[in-house]
């Protein structure tokens, strides 16, 4: 059988206990709905809080494992997340939570992450995309990648920009979980539980949602295990 492999932080693979608690069981996440309704295995290495640093590193650490007809889907998150060494470790630091780190110097936390409001630095995602996608061609993988969180990255590409990628929901102009609540009414935790719980990520409702909308935006261009 063939795998799905995912890659991205939170919105790929998210835990909030006090959700789970107020469900009374923990919801199937969007990898493993799209992994049945294609009929691949999943692996998902989404991981809470991961910088794009960290998604590539993901990535290229299991990029050997990939098998002809596997797919890849990356979701990046905020580039304003970057990295900082503290005891020979890579951090990743939150350009939001800057004042709630015990290590590294303040001053250079914001410096860099005013800095990284730079759209420039778009372009480094670009690169490690063609990277991927020619690593993907060339072993007959189907490589797609999304945004979470930016507006800008891919989705505030020209139209010709985007068709010329495999981008998924590449009409959005919005990062794709806003496209998925305002165009097709998926729900995030904190709707779900009428603000009880104050956690945007998407709810059980939403995962469902966007594995659908997934599998919409990539079947035709995909021959399924046994579809």
């Amino acid at each position: 059988m063939s795998t799905l492999w995912t890659f991205g932080d939170s919105f790929t693979k998210q835990h909030n206990q006090e959700y789970i608690d107020w469900k009374g069981y923990e919801i199937k996440q969007w990898p493993e709905l799209l992994g049945e309704i294609i009929k691949y295995e999943v692996n998902n290495f989404g991981e809470g809080g991961a910088s794009n640093y960290q998604i590539f590193d993901n990535v290229i650490e299991q990029v050997n494992k990939f098998q002809k007809n596997d797919i890849v889907i990356i979701g990046w998150g905020l580039v304003g997340k970057f990295r900082y060494v503290h005891n020979n470790e890579f951090k990743d630091i939150h350009p939001n939570d800057l004042n709630n780190y015990n290590y590294g110097d303040p001053h250079t936390f914001n410096h860099t992450a005013l800095n990284r409001k730079d759209p420039t630095w778009f372009n480094e995602i670009y690169r490690w995309e063609k990277f991927i996608e020619a690593f993907c061609d060339s072993k007959n993988i189907k490589v797609y990648f999304w945004s979470s969180e930016e507006n800008e990255l891919i989705y505030g590409l020209p139209q010709e920009l985007k068709n010329k990628r495999t981008y998924i929901c590449n009409d959005s102009n919005t990062n794709l979980i806003t496209y998925m609540v305002d165009n097709h009414g998926a729900k995030t935790i904190n709707k779900e539980t009428k603000g009880l719980i104050g956690d945007h990520h998407l709810s059980e409702r939403g995962h469902l949602t966007m594995a659908n909308v997934i599998y919409d935006c990539i079947s035709n261009s995909l021959v399924f295990n046994g579809l």
